[in-house]
């Protein structure tokens, strides 16, 4: 006769079987009718490198907690979508960012699956809103030295750490920031890991036939940050938000999900550090992003500029650099400064030696309001930049010392579009 330890022993383990029989099953079909799995009207928030088993999101960041009381569909090994970062009707379709070799792929397990697959496997989990941060600039009486070397004036000010995370190569860091102000100027520092020191953007490198191949940006490229603040709170949603209020959206007849804001006036502050193309000069490049969906970059645009900046090291129909460093010596540095060009002699080459791909000069005008220097060392990235309070571009953030601004921050590991973003937003305000 079994007794009632037996009975439960013997319940718990069918009830066991039939989850894991359930599971299997969802396993095998992975897209369940429209009618048991609504769709949501919202896009993911996060992929990771590689889920068990979601489409195109996993578990939610830290920073983004979904209610307590959704909980996953423990009984099909299914994840819920976690709290949307993006409720914007246009951007809603899934694969514009988590296709396979996407801004943020899905596993490779999911390749083939299309956007309605992945809305009927994944459904939406109720949305708590994002963290605010507060990052507060101190009032200084000496502005320090942008240099990449944190001294000691950087100890009146209070740091404040911001989780990024996502991107295509698993470019997840903590950013460490610090502001400061003095007298019409404002100073930041951020620091953050990164194991490598990535400066290999797009070289070209000859080949065993004496022939030169230009490396796409999938093989080779830079580190780069970025921050995008709200220009005048124009941006809906930004200051809840994020830049998720204006990420990467899909266009008609585009391959790649492509950034801009969603209204007519909505202006976005694009400070984007370039580690090759931007950091030997002493800059960021200072660009913005408005509402425009048809020009090539989409809404993403640069301020306007007088000289200087930066161009690939080719030219249409030749096969070759038609730029070298000075003595024709090869890379590294991975850039060419304007100022020392030299014409490129194929003869001073042997197989397996690198061109840059990029020749570079400081911005003048409105794109060089940023000074700034990064510096790379035992694997952590130090940044230190500058701007004046106030420029009065119309595609500037303005700082008033006695107001607020808000930015989110993205860190690029070797990549061209796929970063780690900060999921939420931070607020800017200055100690008086």
């Amino acid at each position: 006769m079994l007794t009632k330890l037996d009975v439960r022993f013997l319940a718990v383990v069918l009830i066991s079987l039939g989850i894991l029989a359930l599971a299997a099953c969802a396993q095998a079909q992975p897209t369940p009718t429209p009618t048991s799995a609504p769709k949501p009207t919202v896009a993911p928030v996060k992929p990771t490198a590689a889920p068990a088993t979601p489409a195109a999101a996993a578990k939610p960041t830290a920073q983004v907690t979904p209610a307590a009381s959704a909980k996953p569909a423990a009984v099909s090994g299914i994840p819920l979508i976690p709290a949307s970062h993006q409720p914007i009707e246009q951007r809603a379709e899934c694969l514009a960012c988590h296709k396979q070799g996407g801004f943020m792929p899905a596993p490779a397990s999911h390749a083939g699956r299309t956007g309605d697959t992945c809305n009927s496997c994944h459904q939406a989990k109720p949305a708590e809103k994002p963290p605010v941060l507060n990052l507060v600039a101190a009032k200084a009486d000496k502005a320090p030295t942008l240099d990449g070397a944190v001294e000691d004036v950087w100890n009146k000010a209070k740091p404040l750490t911001i989780h990024v995370d996502g991107g295509i190569n698993k470019g997840e860091t903590d950013v460490t920031m610090k502001a400061l102000y003095a007298q019409d100027t404002i100073y930041f520092l951020a620091q953050y890991k990164d194991p490598t020191e990535s400066l290999r953007r797009q070289p070209w490198v000859k080949q065993q036939d004496g022939s030169w191949k230009a490396l796409p940006g999938s093989e080779a490229y830079e580190d780069k940050m970025a921050l995008l603040w709200n220009i005048n709170g124009s941006i809906k949603g930004f200051n809840e938000q994020g830049c998720a209020a204006t990420c990467h959206g899909t266009t008609s007849g585009r391959d790649k999900p492509l950034k801009y804001t969603n209204a007519e006036g909505e202006l976005g502050d694009i400070w984007h550090m370039k580690i090759v193309r931007t950091n030997p000069v002493g800059q960021i490049d200072d660009q913005y992003v408005d509402n425009d969906t048809k020009s090539a970059e989409a809404g993403r645009k640069s301020d306007a500029k007088t000289a200087g900046g930066y161009a690939d090291n080719k030219k249409e129909g030749q096969a070759t650099p038609p730029f070298a460093l000075p003595g024709n010596k090869p890379a590294p540095p991975y850039w060419i400064l304007d100022s020392e060009k030299v014409p490129f002699d194929d003869s001073k080459y042997k197989a397996g030696d690198e061109v840059p791909g990029i020749v570079i000069a400081p911005f003048a005008g409105d794109r060089g309001d940023l000074s700034a220097k990064a510096v790379w060392k035992d694997g952590l990235w130090t940044m230190e930049w500058s701007r004046k309070l106030q420029t009065g571009s119309k595609t500037d953030v303005q700082f008033d010392s006695k107001g607020e601004a808000y930015f989110g921050i993205a860190v690029f590991d070797n990549a061209q579009i796929g970063h780690a973003v900060q999921y939420g937003v931070t607020k800017l305000t200055f100690e008086q």
